[in-house]
């Protein structure tokens, strides 16, 4: 909600689109002082206040970090750009049900976290990429999921 009142009141986008070191700077904190209250408190007292007081924190803070980087980012006017922004929906559309296959057929074999971890990053998105290339060259495919006709 905050992010569409930003973008209708124009000096609250401006405010936001402008990267603050200092809001920076306090993720790196809030985050530090995250994973020191995870692992190093014992469970008694404060705990769950820490929690959400730093949660909190962190999230006003990241904010600034995801609307000033994605700003920058994605007005940037490139062929992969604009490749990826066209292709996010279906790639979104197509992860979901390749993450389950990965989970369910590929992972069990795979004896090490970080190596699944990877593996299925790399099977999940050049799966779903090469996907999104059939359904770019097949006109059914290409109507169904974007609504674009064969006509570029």
């Amino acid at each position: 909600m905050l992010g569409a009142l930003a973008w209708q009141i124009t000096s609250s986008k401006a405010r936001f689109i402008k990267p603050h070191p200092l809001l920076w700077m306090g993720t790196v904190v809030a985050f530090s002082a995250y994973h020191y209250n995870q692992h190093y408190n014992s469970g008694v007292g404060w705990l769950y206040e820490l929690d959400a007081l730093i949660s909190m924190v962190m999230r006003i803070c990241m904010l600034n970090i995801c609307f000033s980087s994605g700003y920058r980012l994605l007005n940037i006017h490139s062929p992969a750009v604009s490749y990826l922004v066209n292709a996010s929906l279906f790639i979104y559309l197509v992860h979901h049900p390749l993450t389950l296959v990965y989970g369910l057929y590929v992972s069990p074999a795979i004896p090490k976290n970080y190596l699944g971890f990877f593996a299925g990053l790399v099977m999940v998105f050049s799966v779903s990429f090469i996907l999104y290339e059939i359904h770019q060259r097949i006109p059914v495919l290409r109507f169904l999921f974007s609504g674009k006709s064969n006509n570029k």
